[in-house]
């Protein structure tokens, strides 16, 4: 049976318009940051000039896995959203990330990534005590600064520094535990949309790109990342280290996994004339290096 919305009591009716006011502008600012980036991008194809990226060149796609944890647990007035039960803290998790980035400048690039978090541990104790499943979503935009320029070549090792801004989706599935140690479902539990339930979010973090061919190459990443309930906190970098009435949790991931980097520029000449590009000259020639030294 269905809830009569004008039987609301006036903060029932309070907190479901603030969801949607923070669900509204989440929506505005991640329609804003698409149309901002992509006319930047466009920009910079348009323009010829040297120190910039063709708009078709320096295309990366990044595919990685590894843990992540939660740092802080979830505050009191947030709970009911998440079947009044807290997540585990500290905790080693599964995540995952998928992301894709065009180079702008030698040193600067953005892209799209979406995280994949999941985590299950119990939370409380005996006689209270749950077992509980918490899985995340999160997509971002991103903005990359490289220590090494990659306008004319991919140097064998590179280091970025990030900050991304965008917002999370989070589900929290929580079980008995009972004496035994044995996991019992809770009855009449409901549960809050995946989608509805949703928080902005700002991260930065440091990765470390190893090239190997003129492709491929391995890329890591270690991050910190900060949930809010206000809007406001995604304008402000300061504001990653601040916790507020309005903060959920911060987390942590550590990822490892491939990237691959590619042109849309279509390579008129044949085959067995293809130019050897800088990086692949780069790369035999420290081959030939590491084997003279060690055949010498």
């Amino acid at each position: 049976m269905t809830k009569n919305k004008n039987h609301l009591t006036f903060d029932q009716k309070k907190q479901a318009t603030s969801c949607r006011g923070v669900r509204f502008h989440y929506y505005t600012v991640f329609t804003t940051l698409l149309l901002c980036l992509t006319g930047m991008a466009s920009m910079v194809g348009a323009q010829n000039f040297a120190t910039r990226t063709p708009l078709s060149d320096s295309w990366k796609i990044e595919v990685k896995g590894g843990t992540g944890f939660l740092l802080s647990s979830i505050p009191e007035k947030y709970l009911e959203r998440i079947n009044n039960v807290s997540m585990p803290v500290f905790t080693p998790g599964v995540s995952g990330v998928f992301a894709v980035k065009k180079g702008l400048f030698g040193h600067l690039e953005m892209g799209y990534q979406m995280d994949l978090i999941y985590v299950q541990g119990n939370v409380g104790s005996q006689p209270a005590m749950y077992n509980v499943q918490t899985s995340a979503l999160a997509n971002n935009f991103m903005i990359l600064a490289n220590l090494k320029s990659t306008r004319y070549y991919r140097p064998r090792t590179n280091f970025s520094l990030f900050y991304k801004l965008g917002a999370i989706n989070l589900k929290n599935i929580p079980r008995y535990v009972l004496p035994d140690g044995t996991l019992q479902e809770i009855p009449d539990l409901t549960y809050t949309s995946f989608i509805s339930n949703v928080a902005v979010g700002t991260g930065i973090g440091l990765s470390i790109n190893r090239q190997f061919t003129e492709h491929f190459s391995f890329t890591g990443a270690i991050e910190l990342n900060r949930t809010s309930d206000n809007t406001d906190d995604l304008y402000r970098p300061s504001r990653l280290f601040y916790q507020s009435e309005s903060t959920v949790n911060n987390y942590m991931m550590i990822n490892a996994g491939i990237c691959y980097t590619f042109n849309f520029t279509r390579k008129t000449s044949p085959v067995f004339h293809r130019r050897i590009t800088e990086t692949e000259k780069r790369l035999i020639q420290h081959r030939k290096i590491k084997r003279s030294r060690k055949y010498p």
